[in-house]
């Protein structure tokens, strides 16, 4: 809904009043959250162990927002153990039933070895974490897929989700 046009001395309806603050709102709400401490990087085999890899996990939800917005990055450290399968990304909160028919994302992954820049996309496989296909042929990001991780790679996760 367009912001109404104000006038010196001219009454404010409420409807007015509540869009304003409405916009208000969605242009002061509150920043992003770091969820780094919960954040875990799973598979659909043996888990991979993070050693010292760096793992930052962010999101916000906009006051009176129905979506959340989240934003993962993974970097490979040394120590880091690749584990088998596909790798799951969690989420803050769940997502919505709705979402695991539905929403994609956007996955960016650097091959640092060689320099490769890889897209993709990721998706809530389940209500409580994104799995990721790379490269757009069908291959799910993973231990083997589509390269074996190592040092200095990198996974960028963009997702904007409805909650449970």
């Amino acid at each position: 809904m367009p912001m109404p046009t104000f006038f010196a001395g001219a009454p404010l309806a409420a409807s007015d009043l509540n869009l304003l603050s409405a916009q208000i709102d969605s242009l002061t709400a509150p920043g992003w959250v770091d969820y780094s401490g919960t954040f875990t990087l799973t598979s659909s085999g043996t888990n991979p162990t993070k050693g010292n890899s760096t793992y930052k996990a962010l999101y916000r939800r906009p006051a009176g927002a129905d979506l959340i917005d989240v934003k993962i990055l993974v970097i490979i450290g040394t120590s880091f153990v690749v584990g088998t399968g596909d790798y799951r990304f969690s989420l803050p909160f769940n997502a919505h039933a709705d979402e695991l028919t539905g929403g994609v994302g956007e996955l960016y992954h650097l091959d640092a070895s060689p320099g490769t820049n890889h897209a993709g996309i990721c998706y809530p496989a389940a209500a409580g974490y994104l799995s990721c296909i790379d490269d757009g042929v069908a291959n799910f990001l993973g231990a083997a897929n589509p390269v074996v991780p190592a040092v200095n790679d990198t996974y960028r996760l963009f997702y904007s989700y409805r909650p449970a």
